[in-house]
């Protein structure tokens, strides 16, 4: 990761904070699209150059908003001055000597570049460049269009004195395009043929936002929010006129296609009288039917709605024990807003949820600084079940500060498949990152291992990497990128590609590009100069480079090997700074990639590279093979309960996939075994591989009554069929284990199962309470015998940390129990539950 960018911007915003320039305000709930793959629809990409990053990272993220439709003029565009040259490289052994190099340069020396790919089939790409001014503003930009693959660019001259601020496309019509005015808020300009004309329309209010409904028939449907006076507005066409929604909105969403009925609703909070909360409405635009979605909801925090698949979230906020605990609520295929159930008692602070294509909520959650979960929801999204714990994530300073993201990142290209970066030792220093082990699971967070290090280096020479050595891949979900982006795409089974190093963890030093082709189970290394990368034609060229300066001569290297030996190709015999590789068109198929750099004589430089004279013939039937990925670890080799057969190019085959090419893949159910299952919520894995029951609320749960439930769950996407599936899913009966008991102050629930440790969530404070320990009959009479209950606990020792335990003194021997840091035991006795457990009743007084 570069952590000057992540200095920079806490400088940014300190300084911006000292000059009472009011800094965003800080999210309690994200989220991230993980969802990477190629399809016919667009791209698109953004791209800074500014001496203050020290010129080393690219940030690409995507930036398609869906916006607007219909327009009508003529504006013509200036034929701009342009370097277009065929380059025959001459270069010595290991460069390929092929006519294959278009360069384009503008003259423009701004220092940030938008970039869109139409897709479709299209090869119009567009570019909106500008700059920034000292205090932030946009202060220059530029429109250029391409109609031949990024071959020439023409300015168009309609924007020649206008500034643009922003730009939102209607991902069903990617013609229909919406420009917005830095200067004028309330001037825009609308394209309904692929950025070719514009025709301009001033509007009643100063929009913030537009967005396009994704998915309903009807393509021109938009809504566009006032955010300075809180106003919600729809249109059929952005041309045409503009309805007002509300008056009190904070935020919106348009619904998704999981939900096929509620396609053209817009989703919105609404401010409370109190003007701190909001409500959750939604409005039909084509019954024009408005209405609030739960009466039974409770208010929530503003600009904390999040709709996707079939879910909608929000957080309320209360207090517990003075700090700030945050509840999500989750709505399940539009039913009633539920909160989500989580099995540690913990408080939670921040939520970041990353959609995958699975029927299921993947989402971190921050409990205290540095102590950040990884949980896995069942199909309603209410039922957490923890995946794997302590993730690296945002530190409470760069949270605060309104940054989020996690060490998170999903193998699109092999199912079920994520990698992680586990904390293994914390740091207390805000700008030091701890120390981070790569974890692997190929079975949704059911069991993790190390990624397992290549044998050999790049040069060929044997890596002595032993336990505890293994791999590590830098991974980021949310506002920060690694040093060098993650790629995984569904076009590409079983390839992976990512920065990182091999060692004891996870180091900023030493680092290479690592190439996996069976979905992150065997990598190679690549060379340790690349850090920009990608993959064309459904993974059979992969081409890498450098990032930042190269002098006098500019190589992108391609392998079309999987990996496994990469040649040089000659760009430019100039001095530039590389940015960003990706291919022209986001389909999967393409065979033109484009190089994106900046040279401060010539300005911006643009170059084509048509990849197929490198790749000598099409594939034909004797260069396939079929593979079936599988959990390595899963004996019965499956993956997510079936067993998948991938038609996949052989690795030594360099040839390329013909324009038409749809990769055969078969699907079959295996039988159920373990490794299908995970522990429910409520129940927690033992070193047995067993599923137990722990404490954790339940509804119309208390002490001596009972709850049904099965212990196991299949792994969320799994589809195995037989096998142990009915054993495991058995509904079985269990004794409620927590035991709640109300006092004058508050409610109190505390459990201790088996042997002596603590689990206590306070909800409020107290001055007396009462509360118990679980623990087996054999446990409870061995400690009767060896110490006396009334006398057990009869000195504590505090501590900060309720993880951290405290010594209990009783008839001169010692016992170790975990922490209770504001209470004083008073009494203790022993109480019958069941035949086979006792519990330790015991009150207690506030230490204050």
């Amino acid at each position: 990761m570069n952590w000057r960018l992540i200095c920079y911007y806490l400088a940014l915003a300190l300084l911006l904070c000292s000059t009472s320039v009011i800094a965003k305000a800080a999210p309690f709930l994200r989220y991230s699209d993980s969802i990477k793959s190629s399809s016919d629809g667009a791209a698109s990409y953004q791209i800074d150059i500014d001496a203050k990053f020290d010129n080393e990272m690219a940030i690409a993220r995507a930036i398609a908003n869906p916006s607007s439709r219909k327009s009508k003029a003529s504006n013509q565009y200036e034929s701009f001055y342009r370097q277009r040259r065929n380059v025959d490289d001459n270069g010595s052994n290991g460069i390929a000597r092929k006519k294959m190099i278009n360069i384009f340069t503008i003259p423009d020396f701004t220092t940030t570049a938008q970039i869109k790919y139409i897709g479709r089939n299209s090869k119009v790409i567009l570019i909106v460049t500008s700059r920034r001014n000292s205090l932030g503003y946009i202060s220059t930009s530029n429109f250029y269009r391409s109609v031949d693959n990024g071959a020439t660019f023409v300015r168009s001259i309609f924007f020649e004195d206008i500034t643009i601020s922003r730009w939102y496309f209607n991902n069903r019509n990617p013609g229909q395009l919406i420009v917005t005015d830095a200067r004028n808020r309330r001037r825009i300009y609308v394209s309904v043929d692929l950025g070719k004309t514009f025709t301009t329309k001033i509007l009643n209010f100063s929009p913030a936002t537009f967005i396009f409904c994704p998915y309903s028939q009807n393509a021109s449907y938009v809504a566009s929010f006032d955010y300075i006076n809180k106003k919600l507005y729809f249109s059929n066409n952005a041309n045409a006129e503009w309805n007002l929604i509300d008056d009190r909105a904070t935020y919106f969403q348009w619904s998704t296609a999981e939900i096929e009925h509620h396609t053209h609703r817009i989703y919105y909070e609404r401010l409370t009288p109190n003007n701190a909360t909001v409500t959750i409405h939604y409005y039909d635009v084509e019954s024009k039917e408005k209405a609030v979605f739960d009466p039974k909801m409770p208010p929530s925090l503003p600009r904390h709605l999040i709709i996707f698949k079939k879910y909608i979230m929000t957080l309320t906020n209360s207090k517990i024990a003075n700090d700030s605990h945050y509840d999500l609520y989750v709505s399940h295929d539009r039913g009633s807003f539920e909160v989500a159930q989580f099995p540690l008692s913990l408080h939670n602070r921040r939520f970041h949820i990353v959609t995958t294509k699975s029927a299921e909520v993947i989402i971190s959650v921050n409990h205290k600084s540095n102590l950040t979960n990884l949980y896995i929801s069942d199909k309603s999204g209410k039922y957490y079940t923890l995946a794997i714990s302590d993730i690296f994530a945002a530190s409470d300073l760069l949270a605060s500060l309104g940054y989020s993201f996690f060490a998170f990142d999903t193998v699109v290209s092999m199912p079920g498949t994520y990698i992680v970066s586990k904390v293994i030792e914390t740091s207390d220093h805000p700008f030091i990152r701890p120390r981070m082990a790569s974890m692997i699971t190929f079975n949704k967070g059911g069991s993790w291992h190390r990624l397992q290090p290549p044998s050999k280096d790049h040069f060929g020479k044997p890596i002595d990497c032993q336990d505890p050595c293994s791999l590590h891949i830098d991974v980021l979900t949310g506002d920060f990128q690694p040093e060098a982006a993650f790629y995984s795409d569904t076009s590409a089974p079983g390839l992976v590609i990512g920065i990182g190093n091999y060692g004891n963890e996870l180091s900023a030093i030493n680092k290479a590009i690592y190439i996996s082709n069976d979905g992150g189970y065997s990598w190679i290394q690549a060379s340790p100069n690349y850090r920009i990368y990608t993959a064309l034609n459904h993974g059979s060229i992969i081409l890498a480079s450098g990032k930042g300066i190269q002098r006098n001569n500019v190589n992108v290297s391609y392998s079309c090997n999987s990996g496994q030996t990469f040649t040089d190709i000659q760009v430019a015999n100039l001095t530039l700074n590389t940015l960003h590789l990706s291919p022209s068109q986001p389909d999967g198929n393409s065979l033109v990639a484009m190089l994106f750099s900046h040279d401060t004589v010539s300005g911006w430089v643009f170059a084509s590279m048509y990849l197929r004279p490198i790749v000598p013939r099409q594939c034909d039937s004797n260069d396939y093979f079929t593979w079936s990925p599988s959990d390595p670890y899963d004996k019965e080799k499956c993956l997510l309960g079936a067993r998948y057969s991938y038609q996949m190019r052989k690795k030594d085959s360099c040839c390329y996939n013909p324009s038409n090419y749809v990769r055969p893949t078969v699907t079959k159910p295996c039988l159920c075994t373990p490794e299908d299952f995970q522990c429910n919520y409520g129940f927690e894995i033992q070193a047995d591989g067993t599923c137990a029951a722990i404490g954790v609320n339940r509804d119309n749960c208390i002490n001596g009554s009972t709850f049904s439930a099965t212990p196991y769950r299949k792994t969320p996407g799994n589809i195995c069929k037989g096998g142990i599936e009915e054993q495991y899913l058995t509904v079985k009966t269990y004794w409620c284990k927590s035991r709640i008991e109300k006092s004058d102050a508050a409610i109190f629930t505390s459990t201790i199962y088996g042997k002596l440790h603590y689990n206590e969530e306070i909800v409020a404070p107290a001055s007396r309470h009462q509360q118990h320990i679980i623990v087996s009959r054999q446990d409870a009479l061995q400690m009767q015998t060896d110490y006396g209950i009334a006398q057990l606990f009869n000195r504590y020792r505090t501590r900060q940390e309720r993880s951290q335990p405290m010594e209990a003194q009783a008839n001169g021997r010692s016992s170790t129990v975990a922490p209770q840091p504001s209470h004083v035991l008073t009494t203790a006795e022993l109480v019958n539950n069941t035949d086979n457990e006792m519990y330790i009743k015991y009150f207690g007084r506030d230490r204050s």
